[in-house]
């Protein structure tokens, strides 16, 4: 190898060991388990987030903030269906410099990343890859939306869930996850990191449409489909019903086939789930359902779904 090409890897390498001693102030470690951690970042002042997953208590959560002191925050709220969460720290959130929070919306597939994390003992960790897929809009299998699929290269080692993931210019583009994905590392973009945590901090929780009711994915008969004007012929099949929940109090049926949702065609649960996002709690809306053969209008008020729904 050459002395010019020694020289370039060189600099490469103080490079990235800068990058990750620039994000050191905004990560701390947080203990999850006797020897078990994950990562915490300050995203702005005030708010510091982690994954939702490991954690076991609401109160007295130990943390490692960058100077090796260990202090204790409380959860201020958490939402397992996008696996993020927020704790609440007194006045030791002093130590720690917000994360410099970049734009997720530039990053493409086969950009390099970072991952910076902290040991049980405070020192800094660091994981380096690339992205391996980049797309549109996506719901978790938990039913919460992220604003971008943004999937890593490979798995996540322990204690780097929670990480912030920092692009070549060392800007945070997102946090990352080992629960949304059994295969790879997830990026939960900025945009959706933000729009949940300041949800977290002002009521606790992230509010998520709820009509109590249990459905499964069918197929109509052609001929139906054809009487029903129906470009395809799917829908949703109404197989149970919760008791005095918003879909009982208005009127719907076991044997009900879904057809459509505030305007929406029902064709799955993502389907359906969209239409109940967040901002539809509390509002009336109608559905569209099949019923003996025949459709049938009814209007429903959408209710929140209770914490024990996932």
């Amino acid at each position: 190898m050459s002395e010019p090409s020694i020289s370039s890897l060189a600099a490469w390498s103080d490079a990235v060991a800068a990058l990750v001693q620039q994000a050191g102030p905004s990560v701390v470690a947080i203990q999850t388990g006797r020897h078990e951690v994950s990562a915490g970042v300050l995203w702005h002042a005030g708010c510091l987030v982690t994954v939702a997953h490991p954690l076991r208590r609401t109160q007295g959560i130990p943390v490692v903030l960058p100077d090796g002191r260990r202090v204790s925050a409380d959860l201020a709220g958490h939402d397992g269906a996008t696996d993020l969460a927020v704790l609440r720290l007194g006045d030791e959130a002093k130590a720690l410099t917000p994360i410099d929070v970049g734009d997720a919306g530039q990053l493409r597939a086969g950009h390099w990343v970072i991952a910076v994390a902290r040991s049980i003992d405070g020192d800094l960790s660091a994981s380096q890859g690339i992205v391996s897929r980049v797309s549109g809009p996506w719901r978790t299998w938990r039913g919460g939306q992220l604003d971008r699929l943004i999937r890593l290269d490979g798995g996540l080692y322990g204690g780097f869930s929670g990480a912030p993931v920092l692009d070549a210019h060392g800007h945070a583009i997102g946090i990352a996850t080992s629960a949304l994905s059994r295969s790879a590392g997830i990026v939960i973009p900025g945009g959706t990191v933000q729009r949940v945590a300041d949800e977290l901090l002002s009521k606790g929780r992230v509010a998520r449409g709820y009509l109590g009711i249990g459905i499964q994915p069918v197929s109509l008969p052609g001929e139906v489909a054809k009487a029903q004007q129906l470009e395809d012929p799917e829908g949703l099949l109404v197989t149970s019903v919760a008791e005095d929940g918003p879909a009982a109090q208005a009127g719907l049926l076991i044997g009900d086939v879904l057809l459509e949702v505030a305007s929406q065609r029902t064709r799955d649960l993502d389907d359906l789930q969209a239409a109940l996002y967040g901002d539809r709690v509390g509002q009336r809306i109608s559905a569209t359902v099949l019923r003996g053969g025949q459709r049938q209008a009814i209007d429903v008020t959408v209710g929140e779904r209770p914490r024990s729904h996932c």
